[in-house]
């Protein structure tokens, strides 16, 4: 249970290094979202075993994502790297439950993003599209 915030952690660094221009064949920056990709089943698995320890891990890491999008300068819509997350937290836990300890902080998130930040250029209009 220990070690799940380390896999967050480098889920965290896969999508902020990611970059499909990045030099080299195992190049984290080049291959970072297959990375996501690779190890989402294996955290699933590990959610299923320590609940309690994965969501509060996971509700550590959208409080920081959180905390980092309500800093003063202009709202924008955040990058990857907190996309990922937001999208990794519907394959993890039950989006069914009407009051779940770590799904509707997140939908609350997700909310506050798409009411006070503004898209200005395709990225940030896609990173809303994604949302």
């Amino acid at each position: 249970a220990a070690f799940y915030p380390i896999i967050l952690q480098f889920v965290n660094e896969c999508a902020t290094a990611f970059d499909e221009e990045g030099e080299g064949e195992f190049n984290l920056e080049k291959i970072g979202l297959a990375a996501i990709s690779a190890i989402t089943p294996i955290i699933f698995k590990l959610t299923g075993m320590f609940q309690a320890a994965a969501a509060k891990a996971v509700q550590e890491v959208i409080k920081e994502k959180f905390e980092a999008f309500m800093t003063p300068p202009r709202k924008r819509i955040p990058g990857l790297d907190t996309l990922v997350f937001l999208k990794l937290v519907f394959i993890l836990f039950p989006a069914s439950d009407y009051r779940h300890p770590v799904i509707t902080p997140t939908l609350t998130f997700m909310s506050t993003i798409l009411s006070r930040a503004r898209p200005i250029d395709r990225p940030t209009f896609a990173g809303g599209l994604v949302l």
